[in-house]
């Protein structure tokens, strides 16, 4: 066998088998929030994906001597928006999913770096997340 032939079929194998591997799920294939929320986790292409454009964000805000300022949310487009908004936190953080309903869920992930993070995903029909909180702790 010729060895280009060899290395031709070889990459095709390769490649066959890294798209295999390719995650094809959308956030309208979830009913169950914590694996969607895993699925979210999982790639920037995911979280843009399935993140309102704008999203309803709110950042914590301080006055000159450090005291904290309400929140304020502001409608925030894609661009404006730091990806991945939902990174990869390892093992230092609480993480907690508040039901308002079946269709409205609140991922709170809590520790980590010192902040707290609020998420609040609806199904409509597929989830999304619709509003986003960056407090410090």
């Amino acid at each position: 066998m010729n060895i280009k032939k060899i290395i031709f079929v070889g990459l095709l194998s390769v490649c066959n088998l890294a798209i295999a591997q390719i995650d094809t799920r959308t956030a309208c294939d979830f009913s169950d929030i914590k694996d969607f929320v895993e699925w979210f986790k999982g790639s920037k292409a995911n979280q843009k994906s399935a993140t309102n454009d704008p999203l309803e964000a709110g950042f914590d805000q301080y006055d000159d001597k450090g005291k904290k300022l309400a929140m304020e949310y502001e409608l925030h487009s894609h661009d404006e928006l730091g990806w991945p908004i939902l990174p990869y936190l390892g093992n230092d953080f609480r993480e907690t999913f508040i039901e308002h309903d079946k269709d409205t869920v609140e991922y709170n992930s809590a520790g980590g770096m010192g902040y707290n993070h609020t998420y609040l995903f609806k199904r409509e029909p597929c989830w999304k997340l619709v509003k986003f909180t960056h407090d410090r702790l």
